[in-house]
C-alpha cells in the first residue's frame, strides 16, 4: 500500500493493538462527575488536536446528516470512522491491505453493530478497488498515511480520485519535525526509516494537492505538543518513560483546553500534525 512500510509491519502493528476493538465502559467515576458538573468537564482532558477538530474545522467543513458516505485509507482499528458515523451520522467504510488490521476493524465494526462488510480488504492504490470506487465516497479521510509514501503525488491523487464530485477531502499527517526530532531519534529511531520527512513543511504540504484541482478549505499546522504522538521501540526500557509522559499528557491537554478554547498558537516546533481539507468540484 506505501513504499516506505510492508504489509507485514502493518500486520505486526494491529497484531500488538488488537486490544483496541474491545468495547469500552464508562467507569462509576466518570458517571458521576459527569452527571454532577455535565459532560462538559470530561471533555477537557481530550486531546486538543482532536477537541479542536470537533469544535472548529470539522463543523465549518463538513455537513451533517445521514445518506453520506466516508471512506479512511488505512482504516484500522476503526474507532475514527465510529466517531464521525456517531457524531454527522456518516455511513462508515474503510480499507485496509493488512489482513490483521481488517480483522480487527471488522471486529470493531461487529462489536458496535456497523457492517463489517462495509471494511474492504484490499491495497488501496490497486487498479481494481481505483476503477470500482472512482468517485464513490462523500467524504475520503486518511490519518497518518500519507507521510509512508515515497510518491506522495500519486498518493494524492488517488485520494481524490475516489471521492465525489462537491465531496470533501481530509488529509491529516504528523509533523515529526520541530521539537519531535530529538525525541523520535532518542524513543523510536526505526521511525526514521518509515515516513517521508519531506512533506513534513506546511508549503510542501499544501503543494501536494493543487495538482488535483480540489478547492483548499483549510491547510496548516494542526494542535500543540503532545507526548502521545511518540512511540517507543518494542521492548525497550524507553517505553516505561514513555508510558509516564503520556500519562502526564493529560495534564496538558486540559491546560490546553482551557486556554485555547477556539484556536490555540499552532506552529511549525510544537504543533503535532499538518491538517488538509479540500472540496472536489461538483460537476456543472
Amino acid at each position: 500500500m506505501s513504499d516506505l512500510t510492508t504489509k507485514q509491519h502493518w500486520d505486526r502493528v494491529w497484531s500488538a493493538k488488537s486490544a483496541a476493538v474491545a468495547p469500552q465502559s464508562t467507569s462509576p467515576f466518570k458517571r458521576v462527575v459527569r452527571r454532577v458538573f455535565g459532560p462538559g468537564l470530561l471533555t477537557l482532558k481530550e486531546a486538543y488536536n482532536n477537541r479542536h477538530l470537533w469544535r472548529q474545522w470539522y463543523p465549518s467543513c463538513l455537513p451533517r446528516g445521514s445518506g453520506r458516505s466516508i471512506i479512511e485509507i488505512g482504516s484500522a482499528p476503526g474507532l475514527r470512522l465510529m466517531e464521525f458515523h456517531a457524531r454527522l451520522g456518516y455511513e462508515p467504510f474503510g480499507v485496509e491491505y493488512s489482513d490483521t488490521g481488517a480483522d480487527v476493524n471488522r471486529r470493531l465494526f461487529r462489536a458496535h453493530g456497523l457492517p463489517e462488510n462495509n471494511v474492504i480488504h484490499a491495497d488501496f492504490f490497486g487498479q481494481a478497488f481505483q476503477d470500482k470506487y472512482r468517485d464513490g465516497f462523500d467524504i475520503v479521510l486518511s490519518w497518518s498515511f500519507l507521510e509512508h509514501c515515497a510518491n506522495p503525488i500519486d498518493a494524492v491523487n488517488k485520494h481524490a480520485a475516489i471521492l465525489k464530485p462537491g465531496g470533501t477531502l481530509i488529509v491529516m499527517i504528523p509533523n515529526l519535525k520541530g521539537v519531535y526530532g530529538p525525541l523520535v531519534r532518542f524513543f523510536q529511531p526505526e521511525w526514521l526509516k518509515i515516513h517521508n520527512y519531506e512533506i513534513m513543511n506546511r508549503d510542501r504540504y499544501a503543494a501536494l494537492f493543487r495538482p488535483t484541482g480540489l478547492e483548499e478549505l483549510h491547510c496548516d499546522y494542526h494542535g500543540l505538543f503532545s507526548f502521545q504522538k511518540l512511540q517507543a521501540t518494542p521492548g525497550s526500557p524507553k517505553r516505561h518513560l514513555l508510558s509516564i509522559l503520556h500519562k502526564a499528557q493529560l495534564g496538558l491537554n486540559v491546560l490546553f483546553n482551557l486556554l485555547f478554547r477556539r484556536h490555540g498558537p499552532e506552529n511549525a516546533v510544537f504543533s503535532q500534525e499538518l491538517l488538509y481539507i479540500g472540496r472536489k468540484p461538483a460537476r456543472g
